[in-house]
């Protein structure tokens, strides 16, 4: 985000404190006069369009965190219900100087807003930029219900840095589609009930109105009743199809067009905070310190790592909360355990195996452990009060040698298949810089480092570690600000970045340390299509897609206390539902978010 942007959030308050961490966007871009137009796709019909400093969204929508989305300069309307029209995003996206354009049939709901109609025309200014917006009419040709009489909806051409851009709206292929001319990027509905704009018609149209790109959206009407009721049952579609099989359908539709598909995934996961979890009290009104990290065991059994940090007089109404403790999935205390003297210092990671067993790395020392579902300590690797340094203490040189002794150990993952044992170990400069593994029973078998060109020069903490089901080992390369895929013997598959822009000025202190790859998690379907990785420069969560490496979306709602908000997030898991669960150092607390 530019100064001119950060500045008018400041003079605004921000608007709303939840836009504090936008980052980098993470979108397509088409050139343009002076500079690119960088197109985001978000979810459903939502579209934020940035251009030197300018920043357009279209029927922005709450149904995804609002961090996803910028204050806006302009916000376009095309419709009425609630995925189109939804207060609580206009709001959130609004400054004072924010204009706000809506069809005649939003006037009753937006009394602030400029209503247009069919064949108007409005020039929207910012500080380098102007936008010319046109209204072209937006109905049904099919009857039946849901209807979209002529004269109600809006579709949009916009004309900003020499294209023109069409947000064509819900509607079906009506005169004014078919006779527009010179648009470079199409945004086209598709699967609207009953059954218009099927792909066959949807391709056809795109067809006459021949644009250089086009995006289909507003295709899952599923997804968008599910928001308000997750129990909604799956619509069907013409023909039988899926929604999936729509998309083919309507991209085999246009070969041979000349029109370039881009095909952005609209529908991303969901997820709404479970306020009710955990179930409180704790324990025995346990109070816990930072949380360095948590894991979840083949029952959804919740292990969090307590770090005992406290402040000394809220012992006056609290019991010190044990170093392990254990919640169930519905969030009640199982139990907790552990002496810290014993475990080691800096709680950090864990993994919890199919047996019961449970691994813990305690990041302060030199040795991992493995204890078992009655807490008995089946194995360490690494002895204790020793670390792999050039004089076996915490102040010696790291040496990363082949054998299975640590130096500021940060992430374990175990290959049950093999029972090779992969340990990220090192968690903070200073100490050692290496992936190793080892065998069932702790032998050193091999080891890798993250890998970095000649000249780059920045630190190798590999500070995450998680084993994905197709062979692979996702390491978080925290000082590069992304993850390293490697494949089991340690040859680099690819590089998947996470970039981060402040929001705001940064020029009086030091800005984006905290690291963009933190920790992370895949979902638990058997392609496991989606990565979560913490980012502590955002504060949020980072939705990608594993496959491609693509950024999706995010959820959580930036630095601070209140619910849904994080405070130094260090640790992530997911269950078998498809459940997110964020454990806090600063924040000292776990939060649970659902799957929608």
């Amino acid at each position: 985000m530019n100064l001119h942007s950060c500045l008018k959030l400041n003079r605004e308050c921000l608007a709303t404190l939840i836009f504090c961490f936008a980052s980098q966007v993470h979108g397509d871009t088409i050139p343009a006069e002076n500079g690119d137009i960088v197109i985001t796709p978000l979810v459903h019909s939502s579209v934020q369009l940035q251009y030197r400093g300018m920043v357009i969204q279209i029927d922005p929508w709450s149904a995804i965190s609002m961090s996803n989305y910028q204050i806006a300069d302009l916000i376009l309307i095309t419709d009425n219900p609630g995925h189109h029209l939804d207060t609580l995003a206009i709001d959130a996206l609004s400054d004072s100087e924010t204009v706000l354009i809506a069809p005649t049939n939003s006037a009753s709901q937006l009394f602030d807003a400029v209503i247009m109609g069919s064949g108007a025309s409005r020039r929207v200014a910012s500080a380098e930029v102007e936008v010319l917006v046109e209204v072209i009419d937006a109905y049904d040709l099919t009857p039946g219900a849901p209807a979209h009489p002529k004269g109600d909806a809006n579709g949009y051409v916009l004309t900003i840095g020499g294209k023109r851009l069409l947000f064509a709206g819900v509607t079906e292929c009506v005169d004014e589609l078919k006779t527009l001319g010179n648009i470079d990027v199409a945004f086209m509905p598709l699967n609207i009930p009953p059954a218009r704009m099927t792909p066959a018609d949807s391709a056809a149209c795109t067809r006459l109105i021949a644009p250089d790109i086009v995006y289909s959206y507003h295709y899952d009407q599923s997804y968008a009743r599910r928001v308000n009721d997750p129990e909604s049952e799956l619509s069907t579609l013409p023909g039988g199809l899926t929604v999936d099989e729509s998309i083919e359908a309507f991209a085999n539709a246009l070969e041979g067009s000349g029109i370039e598909y881009r095909q952005s995934n609209w529908y991303p996961p969901r997820f709404q905070l479970d306020s009710n979890w955990p179930k409180l009290p704790l324990g025995q009104r346990w109070l816990t310190g930072g949380l360095g990290g948590m894991c979840i065991g083949h029952n959804d059994e919740v292990f969090l790592l307590n770090r005992q940090n406290v402040v000394g007089d809220d012992l006056d109404a609290a019991l010190l909360a044990p170093p392990i403790v254990q919640l169930d999935a519905e969030g009640n205390t199982v139990k907790g355990w552990g002496d810290a003297k014993r475990i080691g210092g800096r709680l950090h990671d864990c993994h919890a195996n199919a047996d019961g067993s449970l691994w813990l790395v305690p990041a302060a020392t030199g040795h991992i452990q493995k204890w078992s579902a009655n807490q008995e300590l089946l194995m360490q690797i690494g002895e204790d009060n020793v670390f792999d340094s050039s004089d076996q203490g915490r102040n010696g040189q790291p040496r990363n040698s082949d054998s299975a002794q640590f130096f500021l150990p940060a992430a374990i993952d175990v290959d049950e298949s093999t029972g090779e044992i992969f340990v990220a170990d090192g968690e903070l400069p200073g100490g050692n810089s290496r992936i190793a593994v080892f065998d069932s029973s702790g032998g050193f078998l091999r080891q890798w480092t993250l890998q970095r060109d000649a000249d780059d020069q920045r630190i190798e903490l590999p500070h995450c570690l998680r084993l994905s089901n197709d062979g692979l080992v996702y390491v978080c390369d925290r000082r590069a600000d992304r993850i390293q895929v490697f494949d089991r013997a340690g040859n680099l598959q690819r590089n998947i970045p996470l970039p981060f822009t402040a929001l705001s000025d940064a020029s009086d202190r030091v800005s984006g340390i905290r690291g963009n790859a933190v920790v992370l998690a895949f979902s638990p379907d058997p392609q496991q299509e989606f990565l979560y990785v913490l980012n502590q420069n955002t504060v949020a969560v980072e939705v990608l897609e594993r496959a491609s490496g693509d950024w999706l979306t995010r959820f959580g709602e930036g630095p601070g206390r209140y619910p849904g908000q994080f405070e130094l997030p260090h640790g992530i898991a997911v269950d078998s539902e498809g459940n997110v669960y964020v454990a806090e150092q600063e924040g000292r607390r776990v939060q649970r978010f659902l799957l929608r």
